[in-house]
C-alpha cells in the first residue's frame, strides 16, 4: 500500500469537514493507499486543543513531520483549501514530495443526507395525514409542519401533546372511579343500551312476578302494583350497570336462590 498524507479543512464546520475527512481516508483505502490524516488523531478529546493556535501549529507540526515518510500529499478540495491545508501543500512541495488534488463529487454532507431522508419520509407522513385530518381522533384539523423534513419532529410534538391530555384524561377517570367506587356508587350511561331499554320497558305484568319472589326473600316492597314495577326496575338497573350484558344471568340466579331458600325453609316446616 502507497502511504499518503491527507490533506482537508478542518476548522470551522467541524462536525462537516470531519465527515469529509473520513470520506477522504475511505476513498484513499478504496485506492488501495494507506492514509494519515493528522487533524483526525490530534484533534481528539484529550490530545491538543485545536482552538488554541499554539496546540495547533503543534498539531500541524507533527503531522508534516509524519509526511515525510508519505509517497504524496493528497489534497481533497470539495470543502476549499485552508490554512493549514495551505502549509502541508508548501511543505510538500518544498520536500519533493508529490501533491495531487482530488475531490469526492458523490460526497453527501451527513445533514444534508438526513435532511434528504426525513423529507421523503415526510413527504410519505404529509400523505398519510392528508387521509387521517379527514376523519376522527388526535389528528382531526391538526395542520402539519409546511416542509416535508419538518414534519416528523411536528408530528412527533402533536403525538406528546395529545397522549399528554390522554394521559391527564386518563388519571382524571380513575380519580372520579376510585371515588365513585369509595362512595359505593354506579355510573349511569348518558345513552340508552339496549340492556337498559329492555329492563326499563318492562311492564308491570313482567315486573310483578318477580317483585313477589323478592318480598318472599326479604325485599321491602308494598303491595302496591306501580311501586313493584319501581323496586324490580332499579333492582334490575343495578345489575345492567354491575354486570352489564349478564344482568339477566345474574337476575336468574338471584332468583333461583331466593326459591331455592325458600323451598328448604318448606322442606323444614314439613318435617
Amino acid at each position: 500500500m502507497r502511504p499518503v498524507i491527507i490533506e482537508s479543512p478542518y476548522a470551522g464546520d467541524i462536525e462537516m469537514n470531519v465527515a469529509y475527512a473520513r470520506a477522504a481516508m475511505w476513498d484513499c483505502l478504496e485506492r488501495g493507499e494507506a492514509p494519515y490524516a493528522s487533524h483526525l488523531l490530534f484533534t481528539q478529546v484529550g490530545v491538543l486543543d485545536d482552538s488554541d493556535a499554539a496546540q495547533r501549529a503543534r498539531g500541524i507540526e507533527a503531522g508534516l513531520i509524519w509526511g515525510r515518510n508519505a509517497a504524496a500529499t493528497v489534497v481533497y478540495t470539495d470543502r476549499g483549501i485552508s490554512t493549514g491545508m495551505q502549509q502541508g501543500i508548501d511543505r510538500a512541495t518544498a520536500e519533493g514530495r508529490p501533491i495531487e488534488y482530488r475531490s469526492l463529487p458523490d460526497f453527501v454532507l451527513p445533514h444534508d443526507q438526513m435532511k434528504g431522508e426525513l423529507a421523503a419520509i415526510g413527504q410519505s407522513v404529509m400523505n398519510w395525514i392528508d387521509e387521517l385530518t379527514q376523519q376522527g381522533g388526535p389528528l382531526k384539523d391538526w395542520t402539519p409542519a409546511e416542509s416535508p423534513a419538518e414534519v416528523i419532529p411536528d408530528l412527533y410534538n402533536m403525538l406528546e401533546e395529545s397522549f399528554a391530555c390522554h394521559r391527564q384524561a386518563c388519571g382524571e377517570t380513575k380519580v372520579l372511579a376510585a371515588e365513585l367506587e369509595a362512595r359505593n356508587e354506579l355510573i349511569f350511561p348518558r345513552e340508552l343500551t339496549d340492556d337498559l331499554r329492555d329492563v326499563l320497558s318492562m311492564m308491570m305484568w313482567n315486573t310483578g312476578p318477580i317483585a313477589h319472589a323478592l318480598r318472599a326473600g326479604g325485599a321491602d316492597i308494598p303491595t302496591k302494583a306501580e311501586l313493584e314495577q319501581a323496586h324490580v326496575l332499579h333492582w334490575l338497573t343495578l345489575l345492567v350497570l354491575e354486570h352489564g350484558s349478564a344482568w339477566r344471568e345474574k337476575g336468574e340466579e338471584k332468583l333461583k336462590e331466593i326459591r331455592a331458600t325458600l323451598t328448604a325453609a318448606s322442606t323444614e316446616g314439613d318435617a
